[in-house]
């Protein structure tokens, strides 16, 4: 991602007006990935037969709503290129710290829950049906693939 290249404090207030189309690209496809989620994901793995599949999606979900969130609001903080040349140490360092939680939240969706489906769907016959909706937040992915 562009936008990780150009967070050094020093650089950040030259590279202003690009570091907030990059964050604004970067939230957009965030949104887009929430509401596959939102709509096509969770629905299906909180309606899975598996009390340990649904069980696990509520509590990622709700943790992810959150983080979301806090993602969005964080754009609007750093709403326009005076925000961040006005306090580039701070913007760097919120900036790390939510792509650090986004990545390790995304590390968890496939440690932890993604298992389970694949484990569950494996003893069944059944084909699992998930979406790996992650590959959406990478600029260079194509279209969102049946996984597995």
């Amino acid at each position: 991602m562009d936008l990780l290249s150009k967070l050094e404090p020093a650089r950040i207030g030259q590279h202003a007006e690009s570091l907030r189309r990059d964050l604004s690209r970067f939230v957009g496809k965030l949104r887009v990935h929430a509401a596959m989620e939102q709509d096509a994901l969770y629905p299906r793995l909180l309606a899975d037969p598996e009390a340990p599949i649904r069980d696990k999606a509520r509590q990622l979900l709700a943790e992810v709503g959150e983080l979301y969130e806090e993602v969005f609001r964080f754009s609007e903080r750093w709403a326009s290129p005076s925000t961040l040349r006005a306090d580039p140490q701070r913007f760097q360092d919120e900036t790390q710290e939510l792509l650090r939680r986004l990545g390790a939240r995304m590390i968890r969706e496939n440690s932890e829950l993604y298992p389970l489906v694949d484990a569950a769907h494996a003893q069944s016959g059944a084909a699992p049906g998930v979406i790996d909706v992650a590959g959406s937040l990478d600029p260079d992915a194509t279209p969102a693939q049946p996984s597995r």
